[in-house]
């Protein structure tokens, strides 16, 4: 054989061994790890679908009633705002709180809340919260107007219900013990006063 033909040989059976020119043989350039796109979370689904956190703010409206010495009782109208600093399986938040009365007494309080509960965070989200609230409370009494200090105890149990991600209706169940300080005067002691009272709230939030 001479070296012309053995040469050609050589180069068509190292031509037929490389396919990196056949279509559809090139590999997929990599991509720098920098530039790789992370997959997007799946949204939970249904109502009980796990999210990641619960709410974080609410502003809500609470109604309850209030006796007083002579055995009467008031309609109280409350709203408040409250930020949720841990929103997880436990949830912790603060606030502040403003009510009135809706006699012509025109009793009023103004609050602020510390709130201390549990939640599964999910679309339809129940919490159970104790609530602790301290402030300012304006009453008259034989037609006087006296202030003084109230602190409040109580429990809420409800649910949020997101509307979307970022917008939630909510409603709650409670009780509430409020307790203030009957100022005294020249003829009586002051002394502290206390009520029990069924309450229900409403409110939306994100």
């Amino acid at each position: 054989m001479s070296r012309p033909l053995a040469l050609c040989l050589l180069l068509a059976s190292l031509a037929g061994e490389s396919h990196a020119d056949e279509p559809g043989a090139q590999l997929a350039p990599v991509e720098e790890p920098g530039l790789l796109r992370r997959p997007r979370p799946a949204e939970p689904t249904g109502l009980l679908g796990r999210k990641d956190r619960g709410p974080r703010m609410k502003l809500t409206y609470r109604t309850f009633s209030l006796g007083d010495q002579g055995g009467r009782d008031a309609r109280w109208h409350a709203f408040a705002v409250d930020r949720y600093f841990l929103s997880s399986l436990v949830r912790l938040g603060g606030g502040l709180e403003g009510g009135f009365e809706s006699t012509p007494r025109a009793d009023f309080m103004l609050l602020t809340n510390l709130t201390v509960g549990v939640q599964y965070p999910c679309r339809l989200n129940p919490f159970l919260d104790s609530i602790y609230s301290f402030g300012l409370y304006r009453h008259d009494v034989l037609h006087q107007d006296l202030y003084g200090f109230t602190y409040q105890i109580g429990l809420d149990a409800g649910v949020d219900f997101f509307v979307s991600s970022r917008f939630l209706l909510s409603a709650a169940l409670g009780w509430r013990r409020v307790v203030f300080r009957q100022v005294g005067d020249d003829e009586t002691e002051s002394v502290y006063l206390y009520f029990d009272s069924f309450t229900v709230r409403i409110g939306l939030g994100f």
